[in-house]
């Protein structure tokens, strides 16, 4: 999920009606369910991604619909229906290359920048290895920023799905931000997720809501670091000792049903014991109520 050449991107925007000097404002869903995907949260970073690609291109005034869709029509906006034709235009706006940056521009800013992974925390320390990820682990020195705290969900109670997200209050962000990112907004900052989505929230917000004014954007991301055996990734000393104890526990989980299946036949066995003594016992009784009849038997004819 990398910028599509300028050509089309030029192309695609012209036949929209989308000019550098447009206003455009980016609606999206922000709805979805949260397993066994979250789809709701991609959702909601596929609107920022959106955003993303029209700064690139050059349009200078672009902003997101806050809650998207859902949350306008939950709050009695008008909608309508029907198809819009735009008017093509030819767009000629200026590509801001500095925006986007490729691995080896983020491997030799290791230690000077600030890098930003902006995947979920489990992650980042190397719980989780994403489907699209070679390798766990992060890219060194990168601070954990995890996208989905920057967003509050409105949760249906009844089947557990997003109904609508939105931002936090600008204030909450800014705390946010200073603690991770830093106070300094001239700092080069670089952000990267997993494919290219939460790290376009990220920049998104840094950039545009925050005004940090030397953010960079990585488009490869983890997919296409960790899929480079020569760069390095690396991932914390609680994540070490994780993957320790899930081995461990792993081992443990094994002799437990190991024990488990050696009880359950033991089990079988003692039960069927149990029904051959009670089966022998039956037998003996049987006999022995017979020759008690038949000395009762004699008894009598003796009287």
């Amino acid at each position: 999920m990398e910028m599509p050449s300028d050509d089309y991107l030029f192309e695609l925007l012209g036949n929209n009606s989308v000019t550098e000097d447009s206003w455009v404002v980016v609606v999206g869903s922000t709805s979805g369910p949260l397993a066994p995907l979250p789809l709701a949260l991609y959702n909601i970073a596929t609107v920022t991604r959106v955003a993303l690609t029209l700064l690139y291109a050059g349009v200078e005034n672009v902003a997101i619909l806050d809650g998207g869709f859902e949350k306008w029509v939950a709050d009695g906006y008008p909608t309508q229906s029907g198809t819009i034709t735009p008017t093509p235009v030819t767009y000629t706006g200026t590509v801001k290359s500095e925006m986007l940056v490729d691995k080896q521009y983020v491997a030799d800013k290791i230690g000077e920048a600030i890098i930003i992974d902006a995947r979920d925390l489990e992650v980042y320390l190397g719980f989780i290895l994403e489907p699209w990820c070679a390798r766990v682990g992060h890219i060194p020195t990168a601070r954990s920023f995890p996208t989905p705290w920057l967003w509050d969900l409105t949760i249906n109670a009844t089947d557990g799905t997003v109904i609508y997200g939105t931002y936090k209050n600008v204030d909450v962000l800014k705390t946010f931000a200073e603690c991770i990112v830093g106070a300094n907004k001239s700092m080069e900052v670089i952000v990267y997720c997993g494919v290219g989505g939460y790290a376009s929230t990220m920049y998104f917000v840094l950039s545009e809501v925050l005004n940090y004014t030397n953010v960079k954007f990585y488009d490869g991301s983890a997919q296409e670091w960790t899929s480079d055996l020569t760069l390095p990734v690396v991932y914390e000393d609680l994540g070490s000792e994780y993957m320790d104890l899930q081995s461990s526990y792993d081992q443990l989980q094994e002799d437990f049903n190991q024990l488990q299946n050696d009880f359950n036949q033991l089990q079988d066995d003692f039960n069927e014991l149990q029904a051959m003594t009670s089966c022998n016992t039956i037998t003996a009784n049987s006999r022995t109520v017979s020759s008690s009849s038949r000395t009762t038997s004699l008894r009598s004819r003796t009287a």
